[in-house]
């Protein structure tokens, strides 16, 4: 008897558990947790039945079983590179779908049935054929390129960079394997390496201060395009007599015109105003060429106003002469400036300036038809003062002094036999005065004139 009574309790129980299951299954449909419900399909182009990409599929609710959930934001989603989309944990009900992109007109589609805890496949939907392939195939060699590591510009080349500058060093930016640290920076990092690291030549010997702003700010470097006849650039694979170079050298040669008559050109931009002028004299010619450049105009609209009289300017002149016998003598004078200041706040100021001055010599001479004598002499100096707040400023100067001497036997058309010396002298020094704490102290250092070769 005691047993048939606790099993028809056991009974009781477990018939209310299954009503309290049951009554709380009910209650949560009735409070709005349905089970989600999703939508899957794919566009194609109608012509061709490839994937459609670049476009946009909304989803928006039309009448739900929620009625109060009908008024929930549009649902997004893109393709895609198969053009294949999908929308899930949508609410049970009927949607609009609709198909956008730029260029053609929308396609919508209405009455698409979401059921709960179910998946809707939509047949593959199709737009015109609005977008285009455009397929680019680069050539083995850019154009100007002598193998995998050597590329050559010519003065036609240099000046289709407008954005340049006159700057033959910013034209280079961007080709294989080379960069500039920013858009406000002219040296150049060939192979990952630093712009030390990369040898910059002109008519064969060093430029002793290739960029303005001592290489800092570097907008620009101390080149002129309208001066220059090509510019070789080797970012590896280089001769040994380019010493010890680690990431590229920039051989620049200078233009070897011999003009008929006087002739010039001059050019006039929002940051930038460059003339050369030339002509004949005797067999051989000389030519004339500046650059001046004021960047106020662009940092006034990019900068925070604290940075004012951002400026450089350059002038080369040269002459090539024909001397007997085949014979050639290029002199090559050149001079610039730059500078720039900033306000720092409570009346500070800090302010650079730099000069710098060079001249080059090369002579030609040929020994027989095949074997040539060249000489190679250059100075260079840089003249940098800075000056921070009222009293704090250093001033540095460097100088460098090249000699080269080389005998070069051409073998054949491609290949040719070279032996000679160099000599290269450095010298610098800073001096100035430098806060410590409070006060003022005076100091310099003078730098040892080192001489490799």
């Amino acid at each position: 008897m005691h047993r048939s009574q606790s099993r028809a309790r056991w009974l009781v129980v477990r018939a209310l558990v299954r009503l309290t299951l049951l009554l709380a299954a009910t209650r949560t449909i009735a409070g709005g947790h349905l089970p989600t419900g999703s939508i899957v399909g794919s566009v194609r182009e109608t012509s061709t039945g490839r994937a459609a990409g670049m476009l946009r599929v909304r989803l928006t609710p039309v009448g739900l079983v929620e009625p109060s959930k009908t008024a929930q934001p549009p649902h997004i989603a893109a393709p895609d590179d198969d053009g294949d989309f999908r929308f899930g944990e949508l609410e049970p009900g009927i949607y609009r779908l609709e198909i956008e992109a730029a260029g053609i007109a929308s396609e919508s589609i209405t009455g698409i049935q979401v059921e709960a805890g179910e998946t809707t496949r939509l047949e593959p939907l199709v737009v015109s054929d609005w977008s285009e392939r455009i397929t680019v195939r680069a050539s083995p060699e850019a154009a100007g390129a002598f193998g995998l590591s050597h590329l050559r510009l010519t003065h036609a080349a240099l000046d289709d960079h407008a954005a340049s500058l006159q700057d033959p060093l910013r034209a280079l930016a961007g080709a294989v394997g080379i960069v500039t640290q920013n858009d406000f920076k002219a040296d150049l990092r060939i192979r990952g390496g630093d712009a030390a690291d990369t040898t910059i030549l002109a008519d064969g010997l060093p430029i002793p201060n290739a960029y303005h702003f001592s290489g800092s700010a570097g907008s620009s470097s101390t080149l002129n395009n309208d001066l220059i006849q090509q510019m070789d650039v080797w970012s590896g694979g280089f001769s040994a007599e380019y010493g010890d170079t680690l990431a590229g050298v920039v051989e620049v040669t200078s233009r070897e015109e011999m003009p008929a008559r006087l002739a010039g050109e001059a050019g006039v931009g929002t940051t930038l105003a460059h003339a050369t002028l030339r002509g004949p004299l005797g067999a051989g010619g000389w030519s004339v060429a500046g650059r001046a450049s004021d960047l106020g105009l662009y940092a006034d609209r990019v900068g925070d106003g604290t940075i004012k009289g951002v400026s450089f300017h350059d002038l080369m002149a040269g002459a090539d002469l024909a001397l007997s016998g085949a014979g050639r003598l290029g002199v090559t004078l050149q001079d610039g400036g730059s500078g720039f200041a900033q306000e720092f706040g409570l009346n500070d100021r800090a302010s650079h300036r730099d000069a710098e001055h060079g001249a080059r010599l090369r002579l030609e001479v040929p020994i027989d038809a095949r074997t040539y004598f060249k000489f190679l002499g250059g100075h260079g100096s840089l003249e940098s003062v800075s000056v921070i707040g009222a009293g704090a400023h250093y001033r540095q100067e460097q100088w460098r002094d090249d000699v080269r001497a080389s005998i070069l036997h051409l073998l054949g058309t491609r290949h040719a036999l070279s032996a000679g010396f160099d000599l290269a002298r450095t010298t610098d020094r800073i001096a100035g005065a430098f806060y410590q704490g409070d006060h003022l102290v005076p100091g310099a250092i003078d730098g040892a004139t080192t001489t490799t070769g």
